[in-house]
């Protein structure tokens, strides 16, 4: 409740406080982005393409809106509106307003965008800033544009993930800015010759994993078999992770992303300047080898990878392929059109501390949430007395008088081992927390994404799949029960993942440079140079 009312507050100040002060903070702010490390900038770059995948020009404008609610995954055109009319109304919840205003109001009155602030499960008709949109390969369809290289997507971040080479990234273009080469440090002679062997290392282990996956068997015959790839270090486990922003759960733990205390003191670590010339071609060269390591900052480790081959009942025993060939490399329009903010966070982005460890935690499935959608309803008809599992429906008795439970408060979920997760009307609320808890995260493949990227979680790797007819609970819950080790695998690479999204400063820029871009390719503002470079226009 206190934090609830501390967000409130934060809002209430931030709407009284006059407009002109944070417009006139705006470049500072932007400025200040280009003083953060390489690898930071390069996963700020990804991330903003990732969730503004637009690069052509278009031009906000009024729709007529449906008169009846949206349909899910139907086309809808979006709401249109000046910035100076974006207040506090009945019309949108009030997260709403708080949280899109923190970043507006940094921009001109009178610019205008679409939006849509509800829960958004369908298509938008029109470049649009939105909290969540349809995952398009979410059952084996188009992928995403930018970034759909499956087999490239690094499961603990995407600091060091390379697109396509036709779909050439921000930081590889080999006009990126020389104000920016220059004032980032190169490495030193000692710092390369370690590069040169941990890129070797990465290379070998890279290759371990470069067949295909193996198809997925009937859960009805086999339910799991699990090849775990060690590093060649064992003991490395001992000191990783806690201050890791990003982890490629194949071989190595990548650059830990700039905090604002070490930004502060970046000048602690003494490097090397050269010529910016050199540093493109050193950075189209890193392109190539997939890689570009802040070796100074040493926060390369080896990892180990799971992989958990269970399947998949999915639609009446279809196997899915999850080969980086099946993955198409095209989005529709109406895709694209879903611009992602960080939207709703209060309750989308609030991670808990779990003070249990795994060990210690009961053997069951616990749940407690409304389940008003058919999906969820199903959930309950089939589990509910289930041994296994602690499950209820907390939302409007009417709708499942035989399934309601009281409500049980978050940090009472974490005794459990095996926290459920379905998706709502569009991405799952408990998502976050429970990937952030030292318990293992049961859930089917996500269809819908938001700031959080749902898109790059890896099944078996940050959670472990629950088939879409829920048909494979039993199989789940019998073998993380007798393997501990896999689960804490798992949940080790889940927490990293949540790690990615908890740097206010980053999480900052992200959000800015998504409005820049929107507001530079709608023809209201410009773009620095250093901008253009970074964002690939």
């Amino acid at each position: 409740m206190g934090a609830k009312i501390l967000y409130n507050l934060k809002g209430i100040y931030r709407m009284l406080l006059p407009r002109a002060i944070p417009q006139a903070l705006l470049r500072s702010k932007i400025q200040a982005i280009f003083t953060l490390d390489r690898a930071t900038l390069e996963t700020i770059a990804l991330r903003v393409a990732h969730y503004h995948k637009l690069n052509s020009h278009f031009s906000p404008q009024p729709f007529a809106l449906p008169s009846h609610k949206p349909v899910r995954d139907t086309i809808v055109p979006p709401h249109f509106g000046a910035l100076r009319d974006n207040k506090l109304t009945k019309e949108h919840s009030s997260v709403y307003f708080y949280d899109s205003y923190e970043w507006t109001r940094y921009f001109p009155d009178h610019f205008v965008w679409n939006y849509e602030f509800s829960d958004v499960n369908y298509y938008l008709s029109s470049p649009a800033i939105t909290k969540t949109r349809p995952i398009h390969s979410a059952r084996g369809g188009a992928g995403d544009s930018a970034c759909s290289d499956k087999s490239a997507i690094l499961r603990g971040g995407l600091a060091h993930y390379r697109p396509d080479k036709s779909l050439r990234p921000p930081l590889e273009n080999a006009n990126f800015s020389s104000t920016i080469l220059e004032s980032q440090s190169g490495f030193t002679k000692q710092t390369e010759n370690k590069t040169t062997a941990l890129e070797s290392t990465f290379e070998k282990t890279e290759k371990m994993d470069s067949s295909p996956n193996a198809s997925f068997l009937s859960s009805r015959v086999s339910f799991a078999r699990v090849a775990i790839h060690k590093s060649a270090n064992e003991d490395s486990r001992s000191g990783d992770s806690a201050s890791a922003e990003f982890v490629d759960c194949h071989a190595v733990q990548a650059p830990l992303a700039m905090t604002e205390n070490n930004a502060e003191n970046k000048n602690a670590v003494s490097l090397e300047k050269v010529d910016s010339s050199d540093e493109a071609k050193n950075l189209t060269n890193s392109a190539e080898n997939s890689r570009i390591l802040e070796l100074e900052s040493g926060f390369f480790e080896p990892r180990k990878e799971i992989r958990l081959e269970c399947l998949s009942t999915q639609r009446g025993d279809e196997i899915h392929d999850s080969s980086p060939k099946a993955e198409s490399t095209t989005t529709t329009p109406a895709q694209e059109n879903s611009i992602l903010l960080q939207l709703e966070k209060h309750r989308h982005f609030s991670f808990i501390h779990d003070p249990i460890p795994y060990d210690k935690k009961r053997d069951l499935l616990f749940f407690r949430g409304a389940c008003p959608q058919e999906h969820r309803s199903r959930f309950l008809h089939q589990y509910f007395s289930h041994p296994l599992c602690d499950i209820g429906h907390t939302g409007a008795p009417s709708e499942h008088p035989e399934f309601t439970t009281p409500k049980v408060p978050k940090n009472k979920h974490l005794h459990y081992k095996f926290l459920l997760s379905l998706e709502g009307n569009d991405v799952a609320s408990n998502l976050k927390w429970i990937l952030g808890s030292n318990s293992l995260c049961i859930m089917p493949k996500p269809r819908y994404e938001s700031w959080f990227m749902e898109e790059k979680l890896e099944a078996n790797v940050h959670y472990a799949l629950l088939d879409d007819d829920y048909g494979n609970l039993d199989a789940l819950l019998e073998f993380f029960t007798a393997h501990p080790k896999d689960a804490k695998e798992i949940i080790h690479n889940a927490n990293t993942y949540c790690q990615a999204f908890q740097n206010p400063r980053i999480e900052e820029a992200c959000n800015l440079l998504v409005l820049r871009k929107y507001f530079y390719l709608s023809d209201q503002g410009d773009l620095s140079p250093d901008e253009r470079a970074l964002l690939g226009l």
